[in-house]
């Protein structure tokens, strides 16, 4: 796989499309946090990535499901460990995306990928798909479409999520934590 940027590919104007539903895109990393200075907070999961060392949540997760938001996860991992369990057992079936793996997967790939497959999962890019096209089509087709379509048009992650961000997607770096004593 080659991401647009490896292929030389020029990013193209790509409309905006204003997305109907409150929805937050996050990273794993950042749901938790290794060490919480409030003392009695109780950790979200006993172990963490370093061990017998617990984790405790950002309180981003919450928050956002609290208000009525609509979470994905896009993971840099290729699996989820079992300190995952407390946060992943929240979200719906699909709103957690992999990077690809592979030998012939760049470190590109691996980060650009899951951003596609989220824009798609929300179906922004689906909107920008002439009609008469997706009358014609499967919902599998339409998503391979879409997928290529944002291949076509994005550089790199980092475009896709400013996009998303101006197609009114929240990431979690909008959602504040909490403050600290």
């Amino acid at each position: 796989m080659m991401g647009p940027a490896a292929m030389g590919l020029a990013q193209l104007k790509v409309p905006v499309v204003m997305i109907d539903q409150f929805t937050m895109v996050c990273k794993a990393g950042e749901l938790y946090e290794l060490q919480w200075c409030r003392r009695g907070e109780t950790p979200v999961c006993p172990f963490g990535p370093h061990g017998d060392q617990p984790i405790y949540s950002t309180g981003i997760l919450e928050r956002a499901l609290a208000a009525g938001y609509d979470v994905w996860v896009v993971m840099t991992r290729s699996h989820l460990e079992r300190y995952d369990a407390w946060w992943s057992k929240q979200l719906p079936a699909g709103h957690i995306l992999f990077p690809p793996t592979g030998e012939d997967v760049t470190l590109e790939d691996a980060e650009f990928e899951p951003w596609v497959k989220l824009a798609v999962g929300l179906q922004l890019p689906q909107y920008l798909l002439p009609e008469e096209m997706i009358e014609s089509m499967s919902q599998s087709q339409v998503d391979r479409t879409a997928e290529r379509w944002m291949r076509d048009r994005f550089k790199d992650a980092g475009a896709i999520r400013e996009w998303l961000h101006r197609c009114a997607v929240n990431l979690a770096s909008d959602m504040r934590h909490p403050a600290m004593p």
